[in-house]
Formats: C-alpha cells, structure tokens, sequence
C-alpha cells in the first residue's frame, strides 16, 4: 500500500464532499489528507491524499471518484507537476 495524492474538479454543491467520502468508505479507502479550494465559477478544486493497493486499484478509485454528480475530473497528482 502507498500514499497517493489525487486531485478532483466538481460542480460545488451541497453534499458533495459527502458523497465523496461516502464513495471512497465505501471502498475501504483511507483519506490521509484534504484540501478543498473554490472558484469564483463555482468549481472547486479538491485535493486528497489516499491510500491505495497498486496503480490498478488507483485507478479503480478514480473511476468510481467520477461516477460521484459534479465531478468533471480525477486525476493522480505526479509529484513535481
């Protein structure tokens, strides 16, 4: 298991954050840290840091990040970009 950081662009909305957590419980995630940002549109940034099995299940989580109502993107964060 290994520590990665992830970032996520959603619609700000009542419950976001709520599903979100409730989506990565639901897959035994560990949520080690997060920062949350928001712009004057009306988008936020969310940036989270998880723990994770491998790359393949990295990828599991960020799929299912994207099924969440709102969120436009996931995406690991590589560290240095």
């Amino acid at each position: 298991q290994y520590a990665t950081g992830i970032k996520l662009t959603a619609n700000n909305r009542v419950g976001l954050l709520s599903d979100l957590m409730g989506q990565l419980s639901n897959m035994k995630i560990n949520v080690n840290e997060l920062n949350a940002r928001q712009h004057d549109d009306g988008h936020c940034d969310l940036y989270l840091t998880v723990t994770v099995n491998d790359r393949e299940h990295l990828e599991f989580v960020l799929n299912r990040l994207m099924r969440v109502n709102g969120v436009s993107e996931a995406k690991r964060i590589v560290a240095g970009g």
